[in-house]
């Protein structure tokens, strides 16, 4: 027999005979574990006896590769510690040890269940499903289980017990922790990269805190859907405390109407259908609500860059505290409303059924920006309620509206912005100086109606890109951001930054009457494009002379269809990039820049020349004619001026070159002497040796 007396007994081991140990008034240790040999033996055996004494006493016993059952006819008493191992399962009843506070069970099989009786701060580590129950438990833990289930019950009622108040789920495998008592009041998830659906069973609690941290999110960062907690049947009010790691996730409750938020982290929140009021404003992170419920008409944010639709059916109060918001309207901001943004660069957009009541005699409706940089959807505005509106600095023309900003008293416009959407805005009396920026894909037309724009003669507006690319843009696979069409007429000079963040690549179609000169700068890839009326001449006008890309170092294509050119005709330069320059039906003198620049010309026909100023090897030029060689014709002493060169040039079908003077011309000719009305002549300034060209699908170009 193994007896140690009444001493202190800071590590005692178990045999595989009986064992009496005694702890003292320190904290003990008493180990258990299975021994080796052909016939392994567990050392903890029915007929030991274990009194930790005084102090916190610990016992560990390890099963190793075997089932995890404690002999019940053992005596265990005073060890307030109990830490349990298994390679396979784990069915541990602890009821009736006399002072146990704590039991751990580490399983590691991936299948094998841990069920746990008794005990009051109970943990399960690995294993597959946790069943954990006790009607004296304070706090669980499983980490890293399957399904988890807890069930604090009164010992021979049956009934719920009220001692149990915390869960924790860390990392839980399972896709379901069901967690049963009517003291709990607090649950926390923690790196929970997969689904899980929790479901509190209290009838008598009135509020339940749910601490996130890490929830919701792959290893990658990708949202992951289905972490869900369900609050008790009694429960009106949730606290979701965000801290560490990003986490997105949904909580319910049926008679839930109050949702708190708390914590540093980011929190992606699914609408809670039965809340009626938000309050985020303790929160330090950027919170991500989603399209609230219509019975949700009080809500508060705080420090973080906060985002929300609202979709209030009644009388609605917003604060959205400090930090970059963003407040979408979805349905009609009823009289009486306050909305107040705050501190940062907030927005308050609105979808197609968004709009806001005027005030009336008894309910007077305040749309307070605050202080920043604010944007306010242009839609929402109109003559009854645009007082109403202060301290934006903003228009958004991302959906169908027809503005004075005249009527905008309360606010300085000084930009326009277009978010994305369908389109379909009109502002007008828009000031000199204002200029519009694009982050969004939009698809309609947005006109914009520069002040004093048709009186005056040297008119200027600007347009810049600032969207940023969607994740997992690549190179290949860039995010559009799109202008749509963009009118502007009556203003001289345009200029466009071709701008945005990450793999991004940007388009418009331009209208403008009255263009003059248009340049392009910035680092992104431009697709420009001009509606039919671009450069009308007329009086005082004279079309467009001038389009500069020769700043930009993003991949231009620029398109001059639609473009009526200045009578002195139209110039047009690429950047730095392999730009791709379309002309239209006028003579045009384009200037690739660097780059390997592609120059399709084929709609330039019959008399029309067009000039390509920097053609070398790399570059291509689409004529229009079919593959194959190209064929030089040597001038002889009978020619004496161009037209009879092009004479020549002409009679034979096909693409032919020659020099003349200091410069070099390609002809794309059907074969009738003369320059006709399918055929296509190209000038390329100075003498280039085109002996080498050929015409391949790419368009003609000189061997490398």
């Amino acid at each position: 027999m193994n007896t140690l007396g009444r001493r202190p007994c800071l590590t005692g081991s178990l045999t595989t005979g009986v064992d009496t140990l005694v702890g003292g008034a320190s904290n003990d240790k008493f180990n258990a574990s299975v021994t080796d040999g052909a016939t392994p033996t567990q050392t903890l055996g029915g007929l030991d006896s274990i009194d930790g004494g005084a102090g916190i006493d610990t016992l560990n016993v390890n099963f190793g590769d075997a089932a995890a059952t404690l002999p019940t006819t053992a005596t265990i008493k005073n060890v307030e510690v109990l830490n349990v191992t298994s390679n396979v399962s784990a069915n541990i009843d602890v009821s009736n040890i006399a002072g146990l506070d704590t039991v751990k069970v580490a399983n590691a099989s991936t299948a094998g269940a841990s069920i746990i009786v008794g005990g009051k701060i109970d943990s399960v580590t690995g294993g597959g499903a946790a069943t954990v129950s006790g009607d004296a438990l304070t706090s669980v833990t499983a980490t890293k289980t399957g399904a988890v289930i807890v069930n604090n019950t009164v010992v021979g009622s049956g009934t719920a017990g009220t001692s149990l108040t915390a869960v924790t789920l860390d990392g839980v495998i399972g896709a379901t922790a069901a967690l049963n008592g009517n003291g709990i009041n607090t649950v926390t998830i923690q790196n929970q990269s997969a689904a899980l659906a929790t479901t509190v069973t209290n009838a008598v609690g009135t509020a339940l805190t749910v601490n996130a941290s890490g929830v919701g999110y792959s290893a990658a960062g990708v949202a992951v859907p289905g972490v869900t907690v369900a609050a008790g049947a009694a429960a009106t009010a949730i606290t979701v405390n965000a801290t560490g790691a990003k986490s997105n996730l949904t909580v319910s409750g049926a008679l839930v109407t109050n949702v708190n938020i708390t914590g540093t982290a980011d929190l992606t929140l699914a609408p809670v259908a039965t809340a009626t009021t938000i309050n985020g404003s303790a929160a330090a992170g950027s919170l991500t609500l989603g399209t609230l419920a219509a019975g949700t008409t009080s809500v508060k944010t705080g420090a973080g860059t906060d985002s929300f639709t609202l979709a209030a059916l009644a009388k609605a109060t917003v604060d959205t505290g400090a930090g970059n918001d963003s407040v979408t309207l979805t349905s009609v901001l009823a009289a009486g409303s306050t909305v107040a943004l705050g501190l940062g660069d907030d927005k308050l957009l609105s979808t197609t059924t968004g709009s806001v009541a005027a005030s009336t005699a008894t309910a007077v409706t305040v749309i307070d920006a605050g202080a920043g940089f604010d944007t306010v959807s242009a839609s929402l505005i109109n003559a009854t309620n645009a007082k109403q509106f202060v301290n934006f600095e903003a228009l958004d023309l991302s959906v169908a509206s027809n503005l004075d900003v005249a009527l905008v008293t309360g606010s300085t416009i000084s930009a326009l912005t277009l978010s994305g959407g369908v389109g379909g805005a009109t502002a007008t009396n828009i000031a000199a100086g204002v200029g519009l920026s694009i982050a969004g894909n939009n698809t309609g037309v947005t006109t914009v109606a520069v002040k004093d724009a048709a009186t005056t003669a040297a008119d200027t507006f600007g347009i810049t890109f600032n969207g940023v690319a969607a994740a997992g843009a690549t190179a290949l696979a860039k995010t559009a951001i799109a202008g749509g069409n963009v009118v502007v007429n009556s203003v001289e000079t345009v200029n466009i930054v071709s701008g945005g963040t990450g793999f991004v690549a940007n388009g418009l179609t331009l209208a403008d009457t009255n263009l003059k000169a248009l340049t392009v700068t910035g680092a992104q890839d431009l697709t420009l494009g001009f509606a039919a009326t671009t450069g009308t001449v007329s009086a005082g006008n004279g079309g467009v002379a001038s389009i500069d890309g020769s700043a930009a170092t993003g991949k231009l294509s620029i398109t001059l269809t639609n473009v009526t050119g200045a009578t002195a005709g139209l110039t047009v330069k690429g950047g730095a990039a392999d730009d791709t320059i379309t002309t239209g039906v006028a003579a045009t003198t384009l200037t690739g820049g660097a780059g390997k620049d592609t120059f399709v010309v084929s709609a330039a026909k019959g008399g029309v020349v067009t000039t390509i100023t920097d053609f070398t090897a790399g570059d291509n030029i689409i004529t229009g004619a079919a593959t194959g060689a190209v064929t030089k014709i040597t001038l002889d002493s009978s020619v004496t001026n161009l037209n009879e060169a092009l004479l020549l040039a002409t009679a034979d079908a096909g693409a032919n070159w020659f020099q003349y003077g200091s410069d070099t011309y390609v002809v794309a000719a059907d074969g009738t002497v003369g320059v006709g009305a399918d055929d296509v002549v190209v000038k390329i300034s100075g003498l280039v040796d085109l002996g080498t060209a050929a015409i391949t699908a790419a368009g003609l170009h000189l061997a490398a």
